[in-house]
């Protein structure tokens, strides 16, 4: 009776690819499709039935039917269960895991078959995109164009190259169904069990080792838990992350995962055992021995990470353990590997997004090539953590499409398991929201897809008429980034867009809303077309200089007050992680100046010249070597991109650290003098900030005294320090050198992040001199001072940036009424290296 069974079911295939010998169906049977799909398929199968009868329905105007189909007609069968076994047979099932797929006819039917999670259901929209030509370009726009005249034979089997993918961008985490279109699957969409589910982690995503030991529960009763930094256990929530050789460190935290995996497994199977986003390493002796021993600060973490996964794995053996390699921990260590149950997810956060990651001419991401060729070779489970909005405000254009589907197949070619696209997810109108969404959606599903392709479809049929415009605006603005040979960071403050490229860009914007015709088009336009607006209000000026002052001229815009009238009433919350009120007290609730002159207030003598903006900030911008024709500041650079000149900072306090900022304002001029020049700047604390600097005739220095006065009635802890940053004169690595006991003695540089950059506190005692000395230009610079003035001497630098920063911290303790505090100090620029001098 099987045997019979059998080769009628062979008949019947035979039958119906005699009556498809063209292809696999013709408009005119488009009416006689059913669906078949089984009562014993999982629910995504059976949503994904529903959603082929909808989609057909759309196409092609016919409602399917339901089960096999009768004599003359086609079946299209949803999942596995239920189907023929002849029809089976036809398939390639090994190996397609939760998420593959296999579409094929046979005959006029047609098999969608895959992982019975949510792979079938993938195979139904991988149908409509590939063969019918729906596409998902926003939440509320799908393009679903006639159904063809005919379809081929199919046979198209695919297994997704990613494991794991989710995207950020609101479009996804506020509409689950888009998210499943596009076949998303990781953490963010809440994508619920009859659309397959999504892999969640089991804890917080990130920056979670507070939540495992917080400051805030043990810091006071055990402060041994917490970081060792320069001697002292840092124990506020901001300042610190864990002490990772810290037995009891490592008793907490597995046992909390294990009580975390016994409440979420089978679902949720991942645990996030990351450092925090701000804080300092540990540097008690078994951390540090661990991290020089791998050569990095990932040594530390990883050891521990390794510890955590190895006592949870016989409990749970299907779950994984995940950690960061960010920032000061990107480096892979030497010698350390990482469990099979480990997952290490990789951040891209210091590369340049104007350049696809593997760009070998780029400097900024041929370092992160080298981690994570490193890393492949090293871990079984490699996720990344990817950026493609600006975070420093999600307004602000980020020409960055040319490299976002180039950059995740250079994931793919690295053996890349898992892909998160961080993005805006939560505030409306970001910048091009849609169609970056679009390109990535498509890009971490099948990472050799055409972009060019993707970009193209998406503003035609998006943008309609004015499709034109919106090309003309993004080749206007990625031109500018890369003729710029602009560093674009994943938070660049809108340094590279200009006066003229802020005006070209209106223009095309209004050539775009006067061929609109409707009010559909006319909003999808007001959406891109705001950062053009957010650029108008904050963007860099034009520079003219005179004999005494800088001319700065800024394109015509909106008022502040304008601007956020807009804003807000598009429903714009957030700024980037911060409220959208952070733009309020970045601007201090004012328009910049659409003109503005900017006095220079110049000192000299036969070997230097000083030039100081006290109306900006009070701001070093020349510092120049008559001599040499050293500048070790970059006047009109160092206006427009805010590194690369003197200014005063906040200090960040250890104990509860912040993001140091410079002191902003005017600065009165209080004596002026032959070479002679003081400012002045009160702050809101009571404080008051006197900065002299003097070029006295024949003295071969400049000769800073920087005082902070306590104006007020209380004691204040003056958390101020003079904040240099010098020009390397080019991305040339540093020498950092001290003078203690009468002997130079050359640093080695401490690497705070990949290898571009490096920052320390050095202790002063002892010390009359530091000096940076730059090999490559002949440069130093060395700074006389007087060491019992100071808490530290602190460098900095960052090669990407082409800048060193040395300072002279003053005693911070708190500094009573009416008292005063002074740093003084001489600068001098020479040819010497300072063992020579």
């Amino acid at each position: 009776m099987r045997t019979l069974l059998l080769l009628l079911a062979s008949l019947l295939i035979l039958v119906s690819t005699a009556h498809s010998a063209d292809g696999w169906l013709q408009e005119e049977s488009y009416d006689g499709v059913c669906v078949a799909v089984s009562q014993a398929a999982s629910p995504s199968e059976r949503y994904a039935a529903s959603e082929f009868k909808k989609y057909w329905r759309m196409c092609t105007g016919h409602e399917p039917g339901d089960g096999p189909a009768p004599a003359g007609g086609s079946t299209v069968w949803i999942g596995r269960e239920g189907v023929p076994a002849a029809l089976l047979r036809q398939l390639d099932l090994d190996g397609l895991g939760p998420d593959g797929l296999h579409i094929k006819s046979v005959g006029t039917d047609l098999l969608i078959v895959g992982g019975q999670q949510r792979g079938t259901m993938y195979g139904v929209y991988e149908f409509f995109q590939r063969y019918m030509g729906v596409r998902w370009l926003a939440p509320d726009y799908t393009h679903v164009p006639s159904a063809p005249p005919s379809l081929p034979r199919l046979d198209f089997r695919y297994v997704p190259v990613f494991e794991w993918r989710t995207i950020s961008y609101r479009a996804f985490l506020q509409n689950p169904w888009f998210a499943a279109v596009h076949r998303l699957n990781g953490q963010h969409p809440q994508i619920g069990e009859e659309m397959g589910g999504h892999i969640a982690y089991a804890n917080g995503f990130g920056h979670t080792f507070h939540s495992f030991v917080s400051p805030d529960e043990y810091g006071e009763s055990h402060p041994e838990y917490f970081s060792l930094v320069d001697g002292k256990r840092l124990v506020k929530q901001k300042g610190t992350q864990l002490c990772l050789t810290n037995p009891d460190v490592l008793d907490i935290v597995v046992e909390k995962t294990r009580g975390i995996l016994r409440e979420s497994m089978p679902a949720r199977k991942i645990v996030s055992v990351t450092q925090m986003d701000t804080g300092f390493w540990c540097e008690c002796a078994d951390c540090k021995a661990i991290d020089d021993r791998e050569d990095s600060h990932a040594g530390s973490v990883l050891w521990f990470v390794n510890r955590v996964a190895e006592a949870i794995e016989d409990e749970f053996p299907g779950a994984y353990i995940d950690t960061f390699a960010y920032t000061y921990t990107r480096k892979p260590p030497k010698h350390l590997r990482p469990r099979d149950n480990v997952i290490v997810r990789l951040c891209s956060i210091e590369c340049d997004f104007s350049h696809p990651l593997a760009d070998r001419q780029n400097r900024y991401n041929r370092a992160f090539q080298k981690d994570i060729k490193r890393w492949s070779k090293i871990t079984k489970n490699l996720y990344i953590w990817d950026y493609t909005q600006n975070w420093y405000s999600h307004q602000q254009p980020q020409p960055n499409f040319h490299v976002l589907q180039p950059n995740v197949k250079f994931f793919a070619d690295h053996g890349v398991k898992g892909l998160f696209e961080q993005s805006s997810p939560t505030s409306p109108h970001s910048d091009f929201e849609y169609l970056k969404g679009y390109i990535l959606g498509r890009a971490v599903w099948d990472p050799e897809v055409d972009w060019r392709e993707l970009f193209d479809e998406f503003i035609a049929l998006y943008y309609r008429e004015a499709g034109p415009y919106i090309h003309e605006y993004i080749k206007l603005i990625t031109s500018k980034v890369l003729a710029d040979e602009y560093y674009l960071a994943f938070n660049s403050k809108l340094e590279w867009m200009d006066y003229d490229t802020v005006v070209k860009a209106d223009a095309i914007f209004q050539k775009a809303f006067a061929v609109a015709q409707d009010d559909v088009l006319r909003e999808r336009l007001r959406s891109v077309y705001l950062p053009v607006q957010y650029a108008a209000l904050v963007c860099i000026p034009n520079i003219e200089l005179t004999d005494d002052a800088y001319i700065l001229s800024r394109p015509p815009s909106q008022t502040f007050d304008e601007y956020w009238a807009m804003i807000t009433d598009m429903g714009v919350t957030m700024l980037e992680d911060q409220p959208i009120k952070e733009l309020r007290e970045r601007l201090g609730g004012k328009t910049p100046p659409r003109y503005q002159r900017v006095t220079i207030e110049k000192i000299e003598n036969e070997f230097y010249e000083v030039w100081v903006l006290p109306e900006l900030n009070g701001s070093v911008v020349r510092f120049l070597d008559k001599r040499t024709g050293i500048d070790l500041f970059r006047g009109e650079e160092a206006i427009l991109n805010s590194r690369w000149r003197w200014q005063d900072w906040e200090v960040m306090d250890p104990d509860d650290p912040e993001v140091e900022e410079g002191i902003e304002g005017v600065y009165d001029v209080v004596e002026r003098a032959g070479g002679l020049l003081t400012v002045e700047r009160a702050l809101d604390n009571g404080l008051t900030v006197r900065r002299s600097m003097r070029l006295d005739p024949g003295v071969d220095a400049l000769e800073v005294a920087f005082t902070i006065t306590n104006q007020g009635e209380r004691p204040v802890r003056p958390l101020i320090k003079p904040h240099p940053e010098f020009w390397l004169q080019g991305p040339y690595t540093p020498q950092i050198w001290i003078e203690r006991d009468g002997v130079w003695q050359r640093q080695g540089l401490n690497y705070v992040g990949p290898s571009e950059t490096g920052a320390d506190r050095i202790e002063p005692e002892g010390m009359s001199r530091c000096a940076f000395h730059v090999p490559r230009k002949r440069l130093t610079l060395t700074i006389d001072f007087c060491p019992d003035q100071l808490d530290s001497v602190f460098y900095y630098f960052n090669l990407p940036n082409e800048q060193v920063n040395l300072e002279l911290v003053p005693d911070l303790s708190p500094l009573a009424p009416g008292a005063s505090r002074t740093v003084t100090a001489t600068y001098s620029i020479s040819r010497k290296s300072p063992g020579r001098l």
